[in-house]
């Protein structure tokens, strides 16, 4: 029923086929356009993990760093400043720590969060809940 409805529109069988090859040939040149998009996204995600791992690491030193600085950029909101990046590395560390990331940059970041906590002298519970 197809080719007869398909026959009709086109009016003879060489157009049909003709149309048929032409359109079989589109699909399999999208097919392979779109293979380096899924070969690729196994890469993309892992620049991405990559480049997140380093943001912590990046937060993690300005968190540090603000406890040394009183940069006039920062004017009245050190505070506030030191608090956000402390967070920000804070909850990008613990989740990818969950998530059994084995990465140096991981680890560099939680060493200078720990030593962001000893420079501001701020008292951290310990697993035991003593301080």
């Amino acid at each position: 029923m197809w080719a007869e409805l398909s026959l009709a529109k086109y009016g003879n069988r060489r157009d049909y086929e003709y149309n048929w090859r032409k359109l079989s040939a589109q699909i399999r040149r999208s097919r392979r356009a779109c293979e380096p998009c899924r070969k690729s996204t196994k890469d993309r995600v892992q620049v991405l993990e990559s480049q997140i791992a380093s943001l912590s690491e990046l937060l993690s030193f300005l968190a540090l760093m603000l406890e040394f600085t009183t940069h006039e950029y920062f004017r009245n909101k050190h505070a506030e400043a030191s608090s956000y990046y402390s967070r920000s590395a804070a909850t990008t560390i613990q989740r990818l720590a969950a998530e059994g990331k084995h990465q140096v940059e991981i680890v560099q970041a939680l060493c200078m969060m720990a030593l962001r906590d000893i420079a501001g002298k701020r008292n951290v519970v310990s697993f035991d809940g003593s301080y």
